[in-house]
């Protein structure tokens, strides 16, 4: 929000293009969100693939705003969730033992202080 402007609380809403054959509803890690002036608020949103969903499935999901008497609607930009099962998982991009160990396809070489596969 602008430095103008008082602390206000925004109602987000979550659009899902694919929810029940594929898809459960996304959710939102807060919702509604207070932003104060001259600040940003980051939210998580969470998107789950139903048991048995095919390889290739996709969901669009965004999030809106509603207006207010100081705000316009708006629309985040759309993000793509692909379900891909047993694709192959990229070691490489786990940066901690931990991390790295919980994934059993990986193993921590702790020389090198990188993640590979198992």
């Amino acid at each position: 929000d602008t430095a103008a402007c008082v602390d206000t609380t925004f109602n987000l809403t979550v659009n899902d293009s694919d929810t029940g054959t594929n898809f459960v509803p996304s959710t939102l890690g807060q919702n509604p969100v207070t932003v104060a002036p001259a600040e940003t608020v980051g939210v998580t949103l969470t998107v789950t693939g139903q048991a048995g969903a095919p390889n290739g499935a996709t969901n669009d999901s965004s999030v809106a705003t509603g207006a207010d008497a100081n705000h316009g609607a708006v629309t985040s930009n759309t993000v793509t969730t692909t379900i891909n099962v047993g694709g192959q998982v990229d070691c490489s991009t786990f940066t901690t033992k931990q991390t790295c160990n919980a994934e059993p396809t990986c193993v921590w070489v702790n020389r090198n202080k990188v993640c590979v596969p198992n």
